[in-house]
């Protein structure tokens, strides 16, 4: 093989090779944006207290947008995540004979995919409450919210411990 042959294969290879890491390289990093927000979440609302109020109970499974759980006690919650933006929609309250639905948008904001308490997930966003009947927002019922997450557990055990 040639000299000139040569460089050309070793410069279409190098080509190659930087394609492909490129193309890993933004793969990963759009799926480590939220890799599991399954956990025990304490609530601060308004944000900017230092006491938390609420907890939030949620599940989802690896690769799942869908999220389940429960918000304070006795009120189920049901949402969306997005995996690559890491914004949700939670709604607290669904469960028949509750009047009105608390309805969180929120982003989830993760340092690594680690489960590690290190990793210091957290949300922050905004919420308003819902009549159910009608549909129509609350008066005075919307504000600020943030979260960190005590556990990626959900087991009474864990609860108990965050709560």
């Amino acid at each position: 093989m040639g000299a000139k042959t040569r460089i050309m294969v070793a410069g279409g290879v190098c080509a190659l090779s930087v394609g492909a890491s490129l193309s890993l390289l933004s793969g990963a990093v759009g799926a480590a944006a939220v890799p599991s927000i399954t956990g025990v979440w304490l609530g601060y609302s308004p944000a900017s207290t230092t006491t938390p109020i609420w907890t939030f109970v949620l599940n989802n499974k690896p690769g799942s947008t869908r999220v389940t759980g429960s918000w304070q006690t006795g009120f189920e919650l049901v949402g969306t995540v997005s995996a690559a933006t890491g914004v949700a929609m939670l709604d607290a309250g669904v469960q028949p004979g509750s009047l009105a639905t608390k309805n969180f948008t929120v982003k989830f904001v993760f340092m690594s995919n680690s489960t590690a308490q290190t990793n210091h997930p957290t949300f922050r966003g905004t919420f308003d409450a819902v009549t159910r009947a009608t549909g129509v927002m609350e008066p005075n019922s919307q504000g600020t919210v943030r979260a960190i997450r005590c556990s990626y557990q959900t087991t009474a055990k864990a609860i108990a411990l965050c709560g």
